[in-house]
């Protein structure tokens, strides 16, 4: 049989350069014209890159000891020097021109847009950094946080939750039940009502480990009020009382032995706790953006029972009225046509805010304690303030110290880099800035009221100042039967009764506060001083 013989492995052979090779063998010549051995030849002739010589001397230095490099005198190891046309490093950007600057301003992952992941509350599409705006002192959570996702999460399918897990809502904390309405305002506003409410701020007797609402220092309703929820839900939620516990409750009253223990110690026994509104502690109530059609009747009903409030957002509501469907109603009279309501269809236009400034005074002596007011985007009759003979701004009200009247925006000419922008805007015939200029213009009709407004209310405040205390500085003082608190006499207790007694007797009450009004364009004054004087 023939010898079975194995295989042998190949071992490829590399050329040789030419320059090395001392006799040229025959075969070399037909080597030589073959494409791919020339091709060959070449790579290996080519001289190393660059980057490997650039880096070789850094590689040779011994390394030393920082410490030992000021003591021997010997300079500082170079790094490593990176070319950009290394193919590893970082240097290199994607392949293909750049991207226009649309898409890097208006791609949700730059730094901007990533703060304003956020849903305004007049309809446009910019969470929760707003709510700190709306109603100051709210405690919120870092958008970094696990809780800041947890609070979106329930927010986010409120309704669901409300419905599977009504058993455990009761038990979270209170600080985080303020902050849970106000993620639900930003998120899921349509969703909010009674029902929700309850729920949330069930006490301890009605569920075991449930937090109370006793707490509670604030309340945003932002946006909810006047869709699911009601103002007289609301009223309902606010002025329900804690369950009482009477020493008499275990002996029911028959009727027929009623009057036999009329005289008895049993029937004249007094309960043994007094009972308490289910939020006694709030002060932050917001009820802004409501729905159009909400009714101020609504309002002044619920606001006897917001004695206590320090701070109250009232922005975008609707002009003040009682009768707001009467507006185009008249009654013929021997003397000609008499409008139904307290308001016409034209009083916005004719300046006429008698009907609004009478809501406003019962409004405001019902909120005898508020400090902060907010009236943004209440631009058709945030003027109503300046009828000082009925807003009780010296007595019910003398306590506040911020009004925001904003229009909740600024037109952009005036925020512009160059300071006469506005000017090229009004005085330009470009039919392109026709819609611009009529913007600016009713925009600056508007502020220039609310200044006269302004000056209006202050010039009147002065002139009860000098009226009730012979001098016109806002002292923190009291006026008490015709004198001046003494020094060391404190009458801040009876605030309120002092109040309502005062506002009832007419006599002038000192402010406490100075007044500020926010106009919203703070920093602006030039421009917008400015621009006024060409209207």
């Amino acid at each position: 049989m023939p010898k079975k013989r194995a295989p042998q492995p190949h071992k490829p052979t590399t050329p040789v350069h030419p320059s090395l090779s001392s006799k040229p063998s025959s075969h070399s010549a037909v080597v030589d014209h073959s494409v791919n051995n020339l091709l060959h030849r070449l790579r290996i002739s080519q001289t190393p890159p660059a980057h490997t010589d650039k880096l070789r001397p850094s590689l040779n230095i011994e390394s030393v000891h920082p410490s030992l490099n000021t003591i021997l005198q010997i300079p500082d190891t170079p790094g490593p020097r990176l070319d950009g046309s290394l193919v590893g490093s970082r240097r290199r950007g994607p392949p293909g021109p750049a991207p226009p600057r649309s898409w890097l301003s208006q791609s949700k992952y730059t730094a901007k847009q990533a703060q304003k992941k956020t849903l305004n509350l007049d309809g446009s599409k910019e969470l929760v950094g707003l709510s700190e705006e709306r109603l100051p002192g709210l405690d919120l959570p870092d958008r970094r946080t696990l809780l800041h996702q947890t609070l979106k999460a329930l927010a986010e399918r409120w309704n669901w939750h409300v419905q599977y897990n009504q058993y455990y809502l009761a038990t979270i904390p209170v600080r985080h039940k303020q902050a849970l309405l106000s993620y639900i305002a930003d998120l899921n506003r349509d969703d909010v009502d009674h029902i929700g409410l309850e729920t949330l701020f069930l006490d301890e007797t009605q569920l075991e480990g449930a937090t109370g609402s006793e707490t509670v220092t604030h309340l945003d309703l932002s946006a909810a009020v006047g869709k699911r929820l009601k103002l007289k839900d609301l009223k309902d939620i606010l002025t329900r009382f804690a369950a009482t516990d009477y020493a008499s409750s275990s002996a029911p009253l028959a009727s027929d032995s009623t009057q036999d223990r009329w005289d008895t110690e049993e029937s004249l026994a007094l309960p043994t706790s007094v009972p308490t509104p289910r939020f006694p502690s709030l002060t932050h109530l917001s009820l802004s953006y409501p729905h159009p059609n909400v009714s101020w009747r609504s309002l002044l009903a619920v606001s006897p029972h917001l004695s206590t409030l320090t701070h109250l957002s009232l922005a975008g509501w609707p002009l003040p009225s009682l009768t707001p469907n009467s507006t185009t109603a008249y009654r013929v009279t021997p003397r000609g046509p008499v409008s139904y309501g307290t308001s016409h269809f034209y009083s916005v236009l004719d300046g006429d805010y008698n009907g609004a400034a009478s809501v406003l005074r019962r409004l405001c002596r019902d909120t005898y304690c508020l400090r902060w007011l907010d009236l943004a985007a209440c631009s058709g009759w945030v003027c109503a303030l300046g009828y000082t003979d009925e807003i009780e701004w010296c007595r019910a009200w003398s306590g506040l110290e911020t009004v925001k009247i904003g229009q909740g925006r600024v037109p952009g000419c005036l925020k512009a880099e160059s300071d006469w922008e506005w000017a090229r805007v009004l005085h330009d015939s470009d039919e392109t800035r026709k819609v611009e200029k009529t913007e600016l213009l009713d925009w600056l009709r508007i502020e220039k009221a609310k200044l006269e407004m302004v000056k209006a209310v202050k010039s009147a405040i002065m002139e009860s100042s000098l009226s009730g205390t012979g001098s016109g500085s806002f002292e923190r003082m009291g006026h008490r039967d015709g004198r001046r608190r003494a020094v060391g006499e404190n009458w801040d207790l009876d605030v309120r009764n002092d109040r309502s007694k005062e506002a009832s007797k007419g006599s002038p009450i000192v402010r406490k506060a100075r007044l500020t009004f926010v106009t919203g364009w703070e920093g602006l004054e030039l421009n917008v001083e400015r621009a006024m004087q060409q209207v």
